[in-house]
């Protein structure tokens, strides 16, 4: 099979409601490739396989690969594997991986995962605090921020909505995707990301930002409340 064979292969894996055995074995065997986008196909379809040790297993020797980009999937895939192994993996990722992508990966997975198994959110928060003082991406203290936030710590709000004003619209998206995966119950919150969110809108002139900007509000329920006046 040559690489674009199996890429179309593991693409038409993609919009499968049920990968099985079959696939699996497909999956693993090419997490082998010499080529580093077909390894990265099979740790992001991976994730399908949460309750396969060998699956985990197989994203763990992942997320030490070469290549950056196949340990940002390794990693992102890594969040739905909630074992102490993975966590620890996690833990060295977010604070020895070189790569600013795959090191915000390893944050978000690890508080995925953290979040999911509601215990030790005051432990996690203090790490979290602790590795983000020596931080120097923004795309990475971003994700400090919104983890640090999502595991109980208010106040971070306002460092998550921060990067609204960033010249980079990349972030800017980023913290409107990130709101979108947040259960805002408390009404100061959803009032503080309504205004802030209206307010970028004044003057916001990138098309990608004010459609996400747009879908975020909407997503979220908070339609076009707090609307700051020109």
């Amino acid at each position: 099979m040559t690489t674009e064979e199996k890429s179309r292969l593991l693409a038409s894996y993609e919009n499968m409601s049920n990968l099985g055995c079959l696939e699996y074995n497909i999956i693993k065997q090419l997490s082998l490739d010499d080529d580093d986008f077909i390894r990265s196909q099979c740790a992001a379809l991976l994730v399908n396989y949460d309750n396969k040790e060998e699956a985990k297993n197989l994203l763990l020797h992942l997320s030490y690969d070469l290549n950056s980009f196949v340990r940002t999937e390794a990693y992102d895939s890594l969040g739905v594997f909630s074992s102490n192994e993975v966590i620890e993996r996690l833990l060295v990722a977010i604070k020895s991986e070189p790569d600013n992508l795959a090191r915000r990966y390893s944050i978000l997975s690890l508080t995925n995962i953290v979040y999911t198994l509601k215990h030790n959110y005051d432990d996690y928060i203090i790490k979290f605090k602790e590795i983000e003082a020596a931080e120097s991406a923004d795309e990475c203290k971003l994700a400090f921020y919104y983890s640090i936030y999502l595991l109980g710590e208010g106040d971070y709000l306002g460092n998550i909505l921060s990067f609204l004003t960033n010249e980079d619209y990349h972030l800017r998206c980023s913290v409107l995707h990130l709101l979108r995966e947040i259960d805002i119950d408390c009404v100061n919150d959803k009032e503080h990301i309504s205004y802030t969110i209206n307010t970028l809108l004044l003057s916001e002139t990138s098309e990608a930002v004010i459609s996400t900007a747009l879908e975020t509000l909407k997503q979220i329920g908070l339609g076009d409340s707090n609307m700051p006046t020109k």
